[in-house]
């Protein structure tokens, strides 16, 4: 109270600074709340339970794939669990400027269930399309390619959507600055199996 009766710029900074935080606070409050219904709807349930098996099979053909191109001649080849989770992921979905680093492994939290279909979806599709390049012989960067257009024209028809994870805490310094935008990270759609970085 005694705050909010400064005058002056760096008190009316501090007054922006406090209901700006506030607000997110807020905002943060509603998203928590909003999350918990989803993970609470049978519907949102049965979609991540559907998901697993296909999250699975896509760390298995993964796997595989990295094998193949090694065996290629790859030395970068545990790079796709890396790139084919990013590609995935921005195939179907847009995030705020930050967001994704801020969800960091937790994205599928922050998916809704017809989110949660859709990159099951897509992920079978990378799932027969890596099955199918390996199985015919073909060279491995093709597979990759094949499989990337293949998920994307899944993805086109599926349409994109937004991950709804708004209120996630941003770190803004306490300047006032805003922070600039950061390059997108990896979100961990696909874990590697055991023993693979």
């Amino acid at each position: 109270m005694v705050a909010m009766g400064f005058t002056g710029e760096k008190a009316f900074r501090w007054k922006e600074r406090f209901i700006a935080a506030f607000d997110l606070m807020e905002r943060r409050i509603i998203e928590l709340s909003r999350a918990a219904e989803r993970r609470a709807s049978r519907e949102w349930q049965q979609a991540r339970h559907d998901g697993k098996e296909i999250r699975r099979a896509a760390s298995e053909a993964i796997d595989a794939f990295v094998t193949y191109a090694r065996a290629q001649g790859s030395t970068h080849a545990h790079r796709y669990f890396v790139t084919i989770t990013r590609m995935t992921c921005r195939a179907l979905f847009t995030f705020e400027p930050g967001q994704e680093k801020r969800m960091g492994p937790t994205v599928r939290d922050h998916l809704d269930a017809s989110q949660l279909a859709a990159l099951a979806v897509v992920e079978d599709t990378v799932v027969k399309a890596l099955h199918a390049g390996m199985g015919e012989g073909w060279p491995y960067k093709t597979v990759y390619h094949e499989a990337r257009k293949r998920a994307h024209a899944v993805a086109t028809v599926l349409g994109k959507s937004p991950v709804r994870a708004s209120a996630l805490p941003a770190s803004e310094p306490a300047s006032g600055k805003r922070p600039r935008p950061r390059a997108a990270v990896q979100l961990p759609l696909w874990e590697p199996r055991t023993g693979r970085t």
